[in-house]
């Protein structure tokens, strides 16, 4: 049996009847739901519902209306019903649907309450009224919001869409952070920042994976796996700044990401070309290039970077044989104007020259037809609307 909190505010006098059970009518439902579910003040707005219609104001002072809100809203939790609640938390005594209902939807559940008053979390209502608390107005911060189950994942959603920084309150061993994490990232590319990435840290989440186990429990957590999984989602969103900092811990991208920093870096130059130059300064002594990435796996990357970004020819770290003149061939195709960084002593000069000169033009004439095709009638159209001149 379980005891809720005091909520003396919950009584009322005891010649108030309990509330009809029949099923709550559709309209009625999705008059609820599309009106109060995302107020920021959810009571008044179901007390505006009872002068809709006179049966309605008949619903409301029997508490049937009440009864209906308490289930459109989730405030019942995991009982489900009046019926439940009143059965779990026999101390309510003559406390009716709509009491509760106004303790519940008053329930301010903002930083200051939550630190100063966890029994929030003891009553039924708590992760909802938590949720209408995230999608209003103000907000709340999961500093404050205790990983208890319920709608937790989904307020964490709704403050991470807000604040993507907000990932540094999830604890990295929930079962939830991953998917959370991945999400943080992809609003923000940089919130990879706050996402878990010294050494120390995943030997703390490895040890709690193996207790786990042992525990024939299954692990959800962070692994170094899904972390690499996390980095090329940021990746996807901003290249340059995401390899920029995993460049700046050369310990990081070799004892975490291990062999799946050269996904990262796939994925950073196929974003922005310009990130091959922290492909480079990775790359480049005293760190050995085998430590990151074959010269296989370094030669496919600057493939990509220059295909997306010929400039980023400059970036590429590969003596002059054969697969920098490929390179930079490619280069050449992406940017004409790549040539200024192949030197004139290059084995290729001649020919990467030739190819440079013949690709400028067509470059050129092929930008000049977009202008003509695409830019210039719109140009001309608007210079006529301004005038007002037909346009036929």
């Amino acid at each position: 049996m379980s005891v809720l909190p005091p909520l003396q505010q919950l009584h009322l006098a005891h010649d108030v009847s309990p509330p009809n059970p029949t099923d709550v009518p559709q309209d009625l439902l999705e008059r609820i739901l599309e009106t109060a579910v995302h107020a920021d003040d959810p009571c008044r707005e179901v007390a505006k519902l009872c002068g809709v219609k006179p049966e309605w104001l008949r619903w409301c002072r029997s508490g049937w209306m009440y009864d209906a809100a308490n289930r459109a809203f989730g405030y019942y939790g995991k009982y489900k019903s009046w019926d439940a609640i009143a059965a779990a938390y026999p101390s309510l005594g003559s406390a009716t649907p709509k009491k509760y209902f106004q303790v519940a939807c008053k329930a301010r559940l903002d930083r200051n309450t939550l630190v100063k008053n966890l029994t929030w979390a003891m009553h039924p209502f708590f992760m909802a009224r938590l949720l209408q608390q995230a999608r209003s107005k103000d907000g709340i911060s999961l500093a404050v919001v205790p990983n208890i189950g319920g709608n937790y994942e989904e307020v964490a959603r709704i403050c991470l869409l807000r604040d993507a920084d907000e990932i540094q309150y999830v604890q990295p061993y929930e079962p939830q952070y991953v998917r959370l994490a991945k999400l943080a990232v992809q609003q923000k590319a940089m919130a990879l920042r706050l996402v878990p990435h010294d050494t120390q840290s995943y030997d703390k989440l490895e040890r709690m994976q193996r207790q786990f186990e042992e525990q024939g429990r299954q692990y959800y957590g962070l692994t170094r796996a899904e972390y690499a999984n996390i980095a090329v989602l940021a990746a996807q969103q901003d290249g340059k700044s995401v390899l920029k900092f995993i460049t700046q811990f050369s310990h990081h991208a070799h004892d975490i990401l291990g062999d799946s920093y050269q996904l990262v870096a796939a994925a950073a130059v196929q974003q922005n070309g310009m990130a091959m130059k922290y492909v480079k300064e990775a790359t480049s002594w005293p760190i050995p290039l085998m430590r990151f990435m074959t010269r296989n796996a370094y030669i496919e990357i600057a493939k990509l970077a220059v295909q997306q970004n010929g400039e980023a020819l400059q970036f590429v770290q590969l003596a002059e044989g054969d697969d920098h003149n490929e390179i930079a061939r490619l280069a050449i195709l992406n940017d004409a104007g790549a040539i200024e960084h192949v030197r004139q002593t290059h084995p290729s000069w001649e020919t990467l020259k030739r190819l440079a000169d013949e690709e400028g033009k067509r470059q050129a004439e092929a930008k000049s037809r977009e202008f003509r095709e695409n830019y210039l009638p719109s140009v001309i159209a608007d210079l006529l609307k301004e005038a007002g001149v037909p346009n036929n």
